[in-house]
């Protein structure tokens, strides 16, 4: 979700952003007698399907959605989208009713998108930290999909932190105690489980030589601290970055994992087939829910889609939204993402939400 302006649409899951120039027009209701230039704000917001992008494909200025870099990239073919929700803020009582009146929108508290006493800057700031995090997860499921190495990278060293003046950024940490380091939770679970005052030693690899860091864990909020920021990253010169701009949330996580697995997997994951999807993703490839689904529906039907990847958590809405002539496919994993692709290329069914899934 990001939130530009007042009059904006913001998208909401992973969710970009267009200015509604055309809502700020003076209307004349019935009950509002000579209302000329004159605007009446109302406590609500609208919710409506949004825009999709193919992570496949290319921005408005022909970079890769998915930008892989020092590893061989396959040809791809079919489409992988994700989808977003436009929330529209800053609506006039006549604006209101003609989102009503459309039946294409859904009239929601404004409260329930703009928290009390939170600004749409704060919102806008929280939804693009999700977005990025999404970003990073993804990449984590993708290679661990794939069984590509991983490495823990120094992002940022907190300023008064017990590693400030022993990290650098962009030290690798290959080991904490002895214990082999791949991914930032190694290091994380690990300093959770010494006391506030115990001494840790850490292995890092910096600029190609190795270095031994005795740290003392220092203490933030009750638990032992270190105060460095961590990324996980491919071993080795590969890089994923990801190309899209003013959008936010999380929800676009699967469909980004499934980019990069269709990009570095020999063959073609999508089979030439136009896939929609949707779900947040967690490192170790687990699908989570998300907000809008029957909207993002709606934007699928609009592009075309062929298969509907909809997070299992989110089946007791998805049984109540007519997909059209699409498939829905039920996945709780990356895994389960990959075999419902595979089972509709073949012709074979795949699971999908039922009434008893409520």
């Amino acid at each position: 979700m990001v939130v530009k302006n007042s009059s904006s649409t913001f998208r909401w899951g992973a969710v970009t952003v267009l200015v509604l120039l055309g809502l700020v027009v003076a209307t004349s209701l019935p009950g509002v007698v000579g209302v000329t230039g004159l605007r009446l704000g109302v406590p609500f917001a609208a919710m409506g399907p949004g825009p999709s992008f193919d992570v496949l494909g290319t921005t408005e200025d022909g970079q890769d959605v998915v930008e892989i870099d020092g590893a061989p990239v396959d040809q791809t073919d079919g489409q992988l989208r994700m989808l977003t929700v436009s929330v529209y803020t800053d609506l006039g009582l006549g604006d209101a009713v003609s989102m009503w009146l459309r039946g294409d929108r859904e009239l929601v508290p404004l409260n329930s998108v703009i928290p009390a006493n939170t600004s749409q800057e704060d919102v806008a700031e929280a939804n693009k930290q999700a977005f990025i995090n999404s970003e990073s997860s993804a990449t984590l499921a993708a290679l661990n999909f794939l069984g590509i190495p991983l490495e823990t990278v120094i992002a940022e060293v907190m300023e008064g932190a017990p590693a400030e003046g022993h990290f650098e950024v962009d030290d690798v940490i290959t080991l904490v105690d002895g214990h082999p380091v791949t991914v930032p939770s190694n290091v994380s679970e690990y300093v959770a489980s010494r006391a506030v005052g115990d001494e840790v030693t850490f292995t890092v690899r910096r600029h190609s030589e190795e270095v031994t860091i005795p740290v003392t864990l220092g203490e933030k909020d009750g638990k032992p601290y270190v105060g460095i920021l961590m990324k996980a990253d491919p071993s080795g010169d590969m890089t994923v970055q990801y190309r899209l701009s003013d959008i936010g949330g999380s929800s676009a996580g699967m469909m980004f994992a499934l980019g990069v697995i269709d990009k570095l997997d020999p063959g073609d994951t999508t089979k030439g087939v136009n896939i929609a999807g949707t779900g947040t993703i967690d490192p170790d490839g687990t699908v989570g829910p998300i907000g809008g689904i029957k909207h993002k529906m709606t934007a699928a039907e609009e592009v075309g889609a062929q298969l509907f990847l909809a997070p299992a958590d989110n089946c007791d809405e998805v049984v109540t939204k007519d997909p059209g002539s699409m498939t829905v496919a039920k996945v709780s994993s990356l895994q389960d993402a990959v075999d419902a692709i595979d089972a509709y290329a073949a012709g074979q069914p795949v699971t999908s939400c039922t009434a008893t899934d409520e």
